[in-house]
């Protein structure tokens, strides 16, 4: 699968009009920046700079949608605690619940995410 950043954008959109991250307070799109890269040391990555997010997404490591998805929904779970100093690094009881919640209502292996 070709992976642009404006995919990683729009699958972004799409989750969150969906249950339960619409009840989540998720940035607009338009303040996050999608990246792709060839990363071989793991799947994608967030990172809070200040007012700016980040989301990263292997493309060496995501041939799959279904993995990009799986992905991009882990990453947004670290962004929930972008403000957060060091916390949204974290799997915790908190990524958990929400990595549980995603799961539950999308099909999606809990332990994949």
């Amino acid at each position: 699968m070709t992976l642009k950043p404006s995919d990683l954008a729009n699958m972004y959109t799409m989750f969150k009009g969906m249950r339960p991250l619409n009840r989540w307070k998720l940035p607009p799109v338009e303040d996050i920046t999608f990246e792709v890269d060839d990363a071989l040391d793991c799947l994608g990555s967030y990172c809070h700079d200040g007012d700016k997010h980040i989301i990263t997404i292997s493309r060496a490591k995501s041939s799959h949608l279904a993995t990009i998805q799986k992905t991009l929904c882990h990453e947004i779970i670290h962004m929930c605690r972008g403000e957060h100093p060091y916390k949204y690094l974290l799997h915790d009881a908190y990524f958990l619940r929400r990595s549980t919640a995603i799961a539950l209502e999308f099909g999606f292996d809990p332990l994949e995410l």
